[in-house]
């Protein structure tokens, strides 16, 4: 008993078995491929909406609530720096860590007797009413006392 069979139809059947795993695999493939992504557009989109809003948060601008009012930072009047030991300056703003001249204007708060800039000191008020030095709460109502009484007063 032989069996005649057509050359090549055994071997059609087996072919179109692997044609259709074949096309399993690659939808799946497809599927997987468009679910990644998906998931790399929706954290890129994130991350943009998370950059947007923290754009301007490192901004060294006025708060509200947090600064001086503009009318009390107008009061604060700047007075020369004085001259230091041998007629040379050695103090230096720590806002921004550079010398500040002799005569130049300059700022001095009360809390802790450190001289600023005036420009420095002004700008961080308007951020922050805070000592830049000791954090104590900066008023303009303890501010009035002009530079030369606190200067004779660190003398004594």
């Amino acid at each position: 008993m032989e069996s005649t069979m057509e050359p090549g139809s055994e071997s059609t059947e087996d072919f179109s078995g692997y044609l259709l795993a074949q096309e399993v695999l690659c939808g799946f493939l497809v599927l997987s491929l468009v679910a990644v992504c998906a998931g790399l557009l929706y954290q890129a989109l994130a991350l943009s909406r998370l950059l947007r809003r923290e754009r301007h948060v490192r901004q060294f601008a006025p708060r509200a609530g947090l600064g001086m009012p503009e009318a009390d930072l107008q009061r604060l009047l700047s007075h020369p720096a004085p001259c230091g030991p041998g007629g040379e300056g050695h103090n230096e703003c720590c806002v921004c860590l550079q010398e500040i001249a002799p005569s130049s204007p300059s700022l001095q708060l009360p809390c802790c007797s450190q001289l600023y800039h005036h420009h420095c000191i002004l700008q961080w008020l308007s951020v922050v009413a805070r000592c830049p030095m000791c954090r104590q709460p900066v008023r303009p109502s303890t501010m009035t006392v002009p530079m030369e009484e606190h200067l004779l007063e660190g003398r004594s």
